[in-house]
């Protein structure tokens, strides 16, 4: 009797230890799941500190006037023409951060800080609504080559 009874309570003390061992694998794939989760769901951006230089144009994917601007993209092939790059807000914190960063260099209030909001890496300046973003496409398609 005394071998069985070695034997389930070695079975049990094998048992805890793969529980013990799941839960950790378990408890370390969390972590890391949510140190990925602070990471940037955008293709082009590695991580919070890296981010496209030059001009930025942010939109979200629920906003009527980043359609209109959209439109104005589209219609007039601007992406040929003009170097810039998309950055969406939707969901996506770590292009929030971007914009609110872009938005402090210019000393905008928060009040008027919204999307579509464009960086005009050239001269440093903010771009904000699409009446505004749109002019100044327009503008700039006038001179490009």
């Amino acid at each position: 009797m005394k071998k069985g009874a070695n034997f389930f309570s070695t079975l049990y003390r094998t048992r805890w230890l793969l529980v013990v061992f799941i839960a950790s694998i378990a408890v370390i794939s969390v972590l890391l799941m949510r140190l990925e989760g602070l990471k940037s769901t955008n293709p082009f951006i590695v991580g919070p500190q890296a981010y496209p230089s030059g001009n930025i144009l942010f939109f979200s994917d629920d906003c009527s006037h980043c359609a209109k601007v959209d439109a104005f993209i589209d219609d007039h092939e601007a992406e040929k023409h003009l170097s810039f790059t998309r950055m969406s807000i939707f969901h996506n914190q770590g292009n929030l951060n971007v914009l609110m960063e872009k938005a402090n260099t210019c000393e905008l209030d928060s009040s008027q800080i919204g999307v579509p909001f464009f960086w005009d890496d050239e001269k440093k300046q903010c771009i904000v609504g699409y009446v505004d973003i749109i002019s100044f496409l327009q503008e700039r398609l006038k001179t490009a080559p």
